[in-house]
């Protein structure tokens, strides 16, 4: 096993179209498989997140008592757990013969309250990819989980799909 000691710094996250950038020059080794050595995230063309691997180091043997809930943990009662990916495509118009059909993807959090949050379109310079987000967010994701099971929170990936002539 090994431990990993990693400097984030992180602006405020804000805008659409995310992209992360994996260096791997001069990345450390993890048995046989190389880290990158910085990760850089950007949005909305400026960098809102740089992280670094500083240093790696094998841990012999691993401390049980890092997977056990602490007091406060377990008076909190139970955490939201993460779902599985949703992923679903609408179509706004009829197709025809003739007809384009032009997609816009939107990507966001579903809360455990059923809605959509930190949604956001993958083609921010469509034109249509506001009422994208704004058609998205009119989903009903209300949770369809057991009585007394925890709260569960998921990504999702809309295909919001447009038809013009």
């Amino acid at each position: 096993m090994y431990r990993s000691t990693i400097r984030v710094a992180a602006d405020a996250l804000g805008g659409a179209g995310r992209y992360v950038v994996y260096d791997y020059s001069n990345g450390p080794q993890l048995g046989s498989h190389k880290l990158p050595r910085t990760v850089t995230v950007t949005e909305g063309g400026r960098v809102v997140s740089k992280i670094t691997v500083e240093s790696l180091e094998e841990v012999n043997g691993t401390d049980p008592a890092l997977f056990v809930a602490s007091e406060e943990m377990k008076r909190r009662g139970r955490s939201v757990e993460m779902a599985p990916m949703t992923k679903m495509s609408r179509v706004h118009g009829q197709v025809s013969a003739g007809m384009t059909v032009h997609p816009v993807c939107v990507f966001g959090l579903v809360n455990a309250a059923g809605q959509l949050v930190e949604a956001h379109s993958l083609q921010p310079s469509d034109p249509n990819s506001q009422a994208a987000v704004e058609d998205a967010k009119q989903i009903d994701f209300t949770p369809k989980a057991p009585s007394g099971s925890a709260p569960q929170q998921h990504f999702v990936f809309v295909i919001e799909k447009f038809i013009s002539r």
